[in-house]
């Protein structure tokens, strides 16, 4: 017996083994037939898939013979139809792509299909999906796509399945309006017919389909919105199931429209009470809303439904700004840093759409809502936490370190005495920290503690940080090339920094009634490094004019 007989006699017992298990009392009991044809087609497709292209006589034969032992099954008919049509190995690659195999008998099923049952309509949706679903754009036929749509209309006018076909393809070519008159047309026929509902979910599919493949929405997304949103408009909510209701609800938030929103949500609800995506959305809404004790209930109600469902960033900080304007701060900061676990978690696990700063914010919200309390200690607390958690993740910044500052800046202000400079010096620290972990952001940092040192510390300590502080600045900026010299904020921190020098060596230089040669000489050069910034400085123009006058100075 050669290969080819081998293969045909395995495969013709492959049928009788499916029909003897089709035909014993035990799968009929224990099996429905809508069961027992996928199971069958699922079979068929597999067979197709593997083996049409070496064994097509055989193949072609076998698909018939289980074909005629049900002969009369419409799903069947449409199931051998799609496994004609999709599948085609390329050689020596080892993943399936999905083209056309053979047309010819996938329309050949589709038709028996039709005989079988004329009101079937997944086979008149098949039919025109098998002009527009294909890999190869250039062999797309909308135009008979919307024929097999119109003939399942014809053979079944009541029925909603060719209608929301036939809408769905001209939606996606930008036709809205003939769209949604082609899907009020079921309306002639069957008055109660929820078309514009329908229409809506169509406009769902379309959106998906369009986001998944990065196409923009015509007119833009919200136009797009709004357009989906008034079908919602003129629908009777009773007919809406959970996608609906949510859907809906929130589109009027994204609009704005808060309060709207919340009573949708709210409605939903009450229909579907265990639907987590109806709830968010209130949640959402009463935030927005400024509904803060029904957001506060509605996000113990969320937290607490179960431990396995996935909640969003989203979640916590509308919590949280509900818990931030009921003044319970501390359950508040606990909502943004669940936030910023979920943030930190996707970041790490390349999450799509997940931005860089986000984390960084809910910890300066945190910090801000404290801070604007009166609450430093919490605040710095807080900003302590945000520091370690930056070197956990290798993400430590000057941003960090400059808010630290800044704490420790208006905290002292705030304070007396000792507790005050304590403070400042604090501030002085961790501004210093600044420039040790960001070389670029060297001369920022010796300007803050240069400001902060002839502005509270220097004449609270008796050091003379300020001097320091901004020869420092002076030698780093000198040290820079052209182009960080040509920098505006290097350049007015550099200006500022001799401008003091100048008025410190005045200060420092005067000799009884004389002045300090060396020190004149100083006040001169940090004149002509100002005027080399700003050739009108007028201030350095007249001390170089009493600076050239001056006679008999001292010797120092």
């Amino acid at each position: 017996m050669n290969k080819t007989n081998v293969f045909k006699t395995l495969l013709i017992s492959a049928a009788a083994v499916l029909t003897s298990m089709w035909a014993t009392p035990a799968y009929a009991q224990k099996y429905s037939k809508a069961v027992e044809t996928k199971a069958t087609i699922a079979a068929v497709d597999t067979i197709i898939r593997k083996h049409l292209i070496e064994r097509k006589g055989v193949i072609n034969a076998f698909v018939e013979e289980i074909w005629n032992k049900d002969n009369k099954n419409a799903e069947l008919a449409v199931g051998i139809a799609k496994a004609y049509y999709h599948y085609y190995k390329i050689p020596n690659n080892p993943y399936w792509n999905y083209y056309s195999l053979d047309t010819l008998h996938a329309y050949k099923y589709i038709e028996r299909a039709i005989e079988a049952d004329p009101k079937y309509m997944p086979a008149y949706i098949r039919g025109g999906e098998m002009q527009i679903v294909d890999n190869d754009p250039e062999r797309n036929d909308t135009a008979k796509a919307l024929q097999w749509y119109e003939r399942g209309i014809k053979a079944n006018p009541a029925a909603p399945d060719c209608y929301i076909e036939y809408a769905k393809t001209l939606l996606e070519h930008r036709d809205t309006v003939n769209s949604l008159n082609k899907m009020k047309e079921i309306n002639s026929v069957v008055p109660s017919y929820p078309a514009n509902l329908a229409m809506a979910r169509i406009c769902k599919k379309v959106y998906k389909e369009w986001t998944d493949n990065d196409i923009p929405f015509p007119g833009g997304y919200a136009k797009w919105s709004a357009f989906q949103r008034n079908l919602y408009e003129q629908t009777d909510v009773q007919n809406m199931d959970s996608i609906d209701y949510f859907d809906f609800a929130f589109s009027l938030f994204e609009n704005g429209e808060y309060d709207r929103a919340y009573d949708l949500a709210k409605g939903g609800m009450e229909k579907f009470p265990n639907n987590v995506n109806i709830l968010k959305v209130a949640l959402y809404s009463s935030t927005q809303g400024k509904k803060y004790d029904e957001a506060i209930a509605l996000a113990n109600k969320l937290f607490s439904i179960s431990d396995t469902i996935r909640f969003h960033s989203l979640d916590y900080t509308n919590a949280a700004t509900a818990y931030q304007k009921k003044n319970n701060l501390k359950k508040a900061a606990e909502m943004y840093h669940k936030a910023y676990d979920i943030w930190a978690e996707n970041l790490k696990n390349n999450v799509p759409g997940t931005k860089f700063g986000e984390g960084n914010q809910y910890m300066r919200t945190i910090i801000n809502m404290y801070a604007d309390a009166g609450l430093y200690e919490d605040a710095i607390a807080e900003n302590k936490k945000w520091i370690e958690m930056a070197k956990a993740d290798n993400k430590l910044s000057v941003v960090h370190y400059n808010s630290l500052a800044k704490l420790y800046s208006d905290f002292a202000l705030e304070s007396f005495g000792e507790e005050k400079t304590k403070l400042f010096m604090a501030a002085d620290s961790a501004f210093e920290q600044v420039g040790i972990i960001s070389e670029e952001n060297r001369m920022y940092s010796y300007y803050q503690r240069w400001k902060l040192a002839v502005s509270e510390l220097d004449s609270v300590t008796g050091n003379n940080n300020g001097y320091l502080m901004a020869t420092q600045i002076e030698n780093t900026f000198e040290k820079f090339g052209e182009e960080d010299k040509f920098d505006a904020a290097n350049m007015s921190i550099y200006q500022a920094a001799c401008d003091y020098l100048r008025s410190y060596y005045i200060q420092t230089g005067a000799k009884g009634k004389n002045y300090c040669a060396s020190a004149i000489a100083k006040c001169k050069s940090y004149c002509h490094k100002i005027l080399a910034i700003n050739p009108e400085d007028s201030k350095s123009k007249k001390l170089l004019e009493i600076f050239n006058k001056m006679k008999n100075l001292a010797r120092c």
